[in-house]
């Protein structure tokens, strides 16, 4: 096998493995809780809320629906066990829980901020959803 080849085959991989990551064709919420977590810790049912909110504002973005408790408790299994977040407990009554994102989810995010950057700038104006405040400020 030539080098170009090879390199090639490696992209290909890596590009599959990503998109398996982020859960293939948008089905997968691991995106909008990355972008939750980003800018701090939430206890699970804010972040419940916080991504249903982005969702609400910003428009669906191929789910169809709200996020539901059930589907987000899978989701934060599968992140749990991919190592892209650590769940915090209090020992004090009633018990609490945080998730937060560890340093290969940061990395994460970061290496999707030229991918999100890419779509703002090439998609359609149609099916580019102008910020919540844009019609505000109009």
């Amino acid at each position: 096998m030539n080098e170009e080849a090879e390199s090639t085959g490696a992209y290909f991989h890596a590009v599959e493995t990503a998109m398996r990551v982020l859960g293939h064709r948008g089905r997968s919420w691991i995106p909008a809780v990355l972008i939750s977590l980003g800018a701090a810790p939430l206890r699970y049912s804010d972040l419940l809320d916080r991504i249903n909110d982005l969702e609400t504002r910003w428009g669906a973005t191929g789910h169809g629906r709200p996020l539901s408790d059930k589907v987000l408790w899978q989701t934060m299994n599968r992140m749990l066990r991919d190592g892209l977040v650590v769940r915090h407990r209090t020992q004090e009554y009633p018990p609490s829980a945080w998730y937060e994102l560890t340093p290969q989810a940061r990395s994460l995010l970061f290496a999707l901020r030229p991918l999100a950057h890419w779509v703002q700038s090439y998609r359609p104006p149609a099916t580019n959803p102008a910020p919540p405040d844009a019609e505000r400020d109009r």
